[in-house]
């Protein structure tokens, strides 16, 4: 059998009576259907017992089951079940949702070892996250006085502006179209749409992968594919206008792949894959403020059409979102990656004061 974790081939090993499979590379252990408790328990008995205790210092969790992962079952070739041990010990372990086999992490099985033990620093971690769980509880009970919702804002919707085009919008027609059809191909079925956010989907525990980049076309349902597109036809054509076709691109990847980088940075320990056009879309947002900060955007108000200036109505939108990232950014309380937003805007924005003063000190 291959490690689900590097690929090595795996050797045959014995912990005092039980047959496991471990990897000579990474050092992590595959246990067989009802291997594991065995192990820990025999451990967890022997008075020289000690373990890596690391996991104490991460982010507290209080999950059941956590999410599918990248990894498969060396026996049954399934993506294995990441689940936090004993609900709330905050030791996270991969399980086969098939078989049961469990595999572990190098230090994982003393980890485990050490809460059965009864370490007194293990018991106050549950009891730090249960309290923590009665604090979420609490504000699943409320409504947020910043909904998620925010990103779209349906009763203070720009419609439009007072700019005028230069060119056909070639390019970002483009990229709704390409992700039109990415959308139809990942979500003709939900077993495939959750295969895709699995295998494109950028998971922030892996920072610097190739998924930072496919992350961008994938959209988790239709309002979020025609939200994103909305705004990318709204603002990206004035951005293709100014920037020209062979920069846009370019332009548009680099902020995607800044928000992708900062959502990641902001929740190093989620194990959620993130999808969307939101972070290069946010990108162009904040060009749009730099390069045309008195343009007049037309907003939808309650009903009524009203003009403010885009410096007005972006700064308020990016305001929101970092007021959202700030309550709900983090801790997995919201399904909105909020700092996606705020990263791309903030390369958007820096991005285009520099091509700027660039094109300003060559006309001088």
């Amino acid at each position: 059998m291959n490690c689900p974790v590097c690929g090595s081939k795996m050797t045959k090993a014995r912990i005092g009576d039980i047959a496991v499979e471990t990897c000579p590379s990474c050092d992590g252990i595959w246990f067989e259907p009802g291997a594991f408790l065995p192990v820990a328990q025999a451990l967890a008995d022997k008075t020289n017992s000690t373990a890596d205790l690391t996991f104490l210092f991460k982010p507290r969790q209080v999950q059941e089951a956590i999410s599918d992962t990248r990894r498969l079952c060396p026996r049954c070739t399934v993506s294995l079940r990441n689940f936090n041990y004993g609900y709330d010990s905050n030791i996270l372990l991969d399980k086969c949702p098939q078989c049961g086999g469990v595999w572990t992490d190098r230090g994982e099985i003393r980890q485990v070892a050490a809460h059965l033990k009864g370490d007194p620093r293990v018991e106050e971690i549950g009891r730090d996250l249960m309290k923590r769980q009665v604090y979420l509880d609490k504000i699943a009970e409320k409504p947020q006085p910043l909904s998620p919702l925010m990103f779209y804002l349906p009763h203070f919707l720009p419609i439009g502006d007072d700019l005028r085009r230069q060119r056909f919008p070639v390019l970002t027609l483009g990229v709704i179209v390409l992700c039109g059809l990415v959308f139809g191909l990942t979500t003709h079925d939900f077993s495939s749409s959750r295969m895709a956010f699995r295998t494109w989907g950028h998971t922030p525990a892996e920072c610097f992968s190739a998924t930072l980049f496919t992350s961008m076309f994938l959209h988790a349902n239709i309002i979020h594919l025609l939200g994103n597109m909305y705004f990318l036809w709204l603002f990206g054509n004035r951005i293709e206008d100014r920037l020209g076709r062979v920069w846009f691109v370019p332009f548009y990847i680099a902020a995607g792949l800044a928000g992708s980088f900062a959502h990641a940075v902001m929740n190093f320990s989620s194990t959620a894959p993130s999808i969307g056009a939101s972070g290069a879309v946010s990108g162009l947002m904040g060009a749009y403020m730099v390069f045309y900060p008195r343009a007049n955007v037309k907003l939808f108000v309650w009903g009524n059409i009203t003009e403010v200036t885009a410096v007005f109505y972006l700064g308020i939108w990016f305001t929101l979102q970092v007021a959202n990232g700030l309550l709900y950014g983090t801790g997995e309380i919201s399904s909105v990656a909020w700092f996606a937003h705020i990263g791309g805007f903030s390369f958007g924005a820096a991005a285009a004061y520099f091509v700027q003063t660039r094109r300003h000190e060559s006309d001088i």
